[in-house]
């Protein structure tokens, strides 16, 4: 498979996540902020102690992630607003894509 066709096979499921929010039960997308808040704070250390060099380890591109990260946010934002974790999640990806 080359890196074109992951590209477009991880959109793919990435779009199937975010619609998925759609119907999803509050219990269900508190898991998925927590499981993406911990990826990102992971994601966060692997920038600090090798910069940019670890995006060229992801079937995706740094603007394709953090496409998904932001347009995840928006289908979260509206259910989880009230959340603790809704807030640690919108400033880690603000943190990660920022530049």
């Amino acid at each position: 498979m080359t890196r074109q066709e992951k590209a477009r096979t991880w959109r793919t499921r990435k779009m199937h996540t975010i619609e998925a929010c759609a119907t999803a039960s509050r219990d269900q997308l508190l898991v998925l902020v927590a499981d993406k808040l911990s990826n990102l704070a992971s994601l966060q250390e692997e920038l600090i102690f090798h910069g940019d060099a670890i995006w060229s380890s992801f079937n995706a591109s740094k603007e394709d992630i953090a496409w998904y990260h932001r347009t995840l946010h928006s289908a979260l934002a509206d259910k989880l607003q009230d959340t603790r974790l809704l807030g640690l999640y919108t400033r880690l990806v603000d943190e990660v894509f920022a530049a």
